[in-house]
Parts: C-alpha cells; structure tokens; sequence
C-alpha cells in the first residue's frame, strides 16, 4: 500500500485584516500515523543520463510494466528491443502535464513511468512560461525569458520532478549529460539540469532520486561488432552516480543485445529490499 500522507482538516476561518495577510496563514493541521518501517514500502526513482545515441531509451524499456512519457523521436531502438512498454507522446508542455495527469490516474504502484528526456521538458517548459508572457503581453518576446521567469522556471521544474518522485509508481527519468565544477574545482559529468548560476537545480534533483546511473559505450571494452555498455552507479571523480540500495556493485556491464538490463537492475533493487518485482 502507498504511504498514508494525511487527512486534512479543514482551518478556522479568520476575519478582518488577518485573513488579508499571508503572514497570518497558518499551515494545514494534519492527522498522521506511525507505521512499520519493516513492511513499508515506497516507490523506486531511477536517474539516467548519458552522452546522446548510448542507449540509454533502449536500456529503460526493458523496465516491466512500462510507460514511456516522451518527447523524444527515437524510439525505433526500443522497438527494435522488442519493447512492450505503453507510450504516451509529449509534443510540448501541456502535453507533458497531461501526460502526467493520466499516469497519476492509470499507473499503480507495480508500474513504471519512463520520462524522456528530462532535458528537453525542461526546454519545452520555458517554452511554455514565454508563450504565457507573450500571450498576456504581445510585446514579450518567444524566445527572451526576463529576469522573473527564470525563479518560475527553476522552481516549476524542481516542482514537476517532485511530482514524479512522490508518485505511487515507479520511474525512470532520463536526463542528456553535462559538465559542472566538482569537488576541488575539477569537472564533473551529471545529467543535463538547467538553473542557477551555481547549478542548484540541477544539485537538487539529483539528490531526489534512489539511484543515478550514468550510462554509455565503453571503448575499452567494445571491440569490431561487439559494442559494450557500462552503467555506472557509484560516483567516480570525473562523473556523478548513486545507488541508495547498494543493490548494483560499482557497476555494471551490458553486453549487446542484453535488452532485459533494466528488468535485471530492477529486480536486483528489489531483491536488496526483500520484495519481489510483480
């Protein structure tokens, strides 16, 4: 069962000038529960991000019980993976809410959502906030975000990954990749998150997920017609990676034609967790 957030109950009315002052608003009194942490349960939330055309939407529909939320044209490689995963096509921001609308409504908590990419939503997203400014100011430009709209921007989209991170479902979000200051001011690689001069939307979404993998051909490892993958989950010094579970060793090496990779992932998260996947 989902965890319980709460019955709300609802607040005392208040009259004259404190109702008018948000400084009086008092937060919703709420009713919750203690419950056992041996048999709670809460949903899975993978990142994936990686150099373009590594497979990364290849590696992610082999997730069971699957639903690409997608913005992205290449799809054929999942297809070719002999994909099963349901699909919902996201053309521009509204499509985006919509389709997440629908899986908060059909998905349980068996299922997996797929979001690709993360990294074009974002750009669909300011999209979107600059039609709005043009549409009430005609003399806003299309293309132009002024100084307020970037606070809307970074903190819508914190606001849409949270959504998705406090779904009853399952997901895989899949991010492009990019180059920050890390620690001792060498570069580190991260999934591709726009926002703030210091990157800290980008800081703050990957710490929202259980387990970050950085996904991408291994030139080592590959030779002539024998192309390797290596999904890395623990943090090295030149790229960033996680896995709370502890559940996927260093990392892991896929080989070609493994399309099930995910599925097996997904089943070692669970076994880490005593649970088995449905």
């Amino acid at each position: 069962m989902p965890p319980t957030r709460g019955v709300r109950k609802p607040r005392q009315a208040r009259s004259g000038n404190q109702a008018e002052s948000p400084l009086a608003i008092d937060a919703d009194v709420v009713e919750i529960k203690i419950e056992d942490i041996a048999s709670f349960r809460e949903s899975k939330n993978i990142c994936l991000f990686g150099p373009s055309g590594h497979g990364k939407t290849t590696l992610a529909s082999g997730a069971p019980r699957s639903t690409f939320l997608t913005t992205e044209k290449g799809l054929s490689s999942a297809q070719t993976a002999g994909s099963r995963s349901g699909i919902m096509r996201a053309y521009d921001w509204e499509h985006i809410k919509a389709g997440l609308d629908l899986a908060d409504e059909k998905l349980g908590e068996d299922d997996w959502l797929i979001v690709d990419s993360a990294t074009k939503m974002q750009v669909l997203y300011m999209r979107w906030i600059l039609r709005m400014q043009n549409q009430a100011n005609s003399s806003r430009s299309l293309d132009i975000p002024a100084l307020q709209d970037h606070q809307q921007y970074q903190n819508g989209f914190k606001r849409f990954i949270d959504h998705i991170i406090d779904a009853k479902y399952n997901s895989i979000v899949i991010f492009g990749e990019m180059e920050i200051p890390g620690e001792d001011d060498e570069m580190e690689r991260v999934p591709h998150i726009e926002g703030g001069k210091t990157f800290q939307v980008c800081r703050y979404v990957i710490g929202q997920f259980d387990v970050g993998i950085r996904y991408s051909v291994s030139r080592k490892l590959s030779g002539p017609g024998d192309t390797k993958r290596i999904a890395l989950t623990q943090p090295t010094d030149q790229y960033w990676a996680k896995d709370r579970y502890s559940a996927l060793g260093d990392y892991q090496i896929v080989e070609p034609g493994e399309y099930d990779a995910m599925a097996q992932f997904i089943e070692m998260i669970y076994e880490s967790r005593g649970e088995v996947v449905k």
